[in-house]
């Protein structure tokens, strides 16, 4: 899922204000916080339809889990990833999503961390 604003802009990733490999929380609806990675928007891994879904002053995340999908979000929409909520967020719930798959998500995220 795609948090687009539509239109161009500067990825908020290159102003150093959320470099790239940071690790973070996105909020996704239906999903709750999500682990997901700063990605670079000028990687050749990033291919032409993700950017057709960039949005206006967005940054570019590679979230965690099976999917290892690329999603533009806001900052508003990102928190500080940080170690014991990730593991107790492993611990304690999946979220709503499928069984496993959130884990899966937090699991390599923490190990991402380390």
């Amino acid at each position: 899922e795609s948090d687009s604003n539509g239109g161009g802009g500067d990825s908020e990733a290159s102003s150093g204000q959320h470099p790239v490999g940071t690790l973070v929380l996105v909020a996704i609806k239906h999903y709750g916080l999500w682990p997901a990675e700063v990605a670079d928007p000028y990687s050749p891994k990033v291919g032409s339809s993700v950017h057709k879904a960039r949005g206006r002053n967005t940054i570019l995340l590679k979230t965690f889990g099976d999917d290892h999908m690329f999603l533009w979000t806001t900052a508003a929409k990102l928190q500080v990833f940080e170690m014991a909520m990730a593991e107790q967020t492993l611990l304690s719930e999946t979220g709503g999503s499928p069984i496993g798959t959130k884990r899966v998500a937090y699991r390599e995220a923490i190990e991402a961390a380390r």
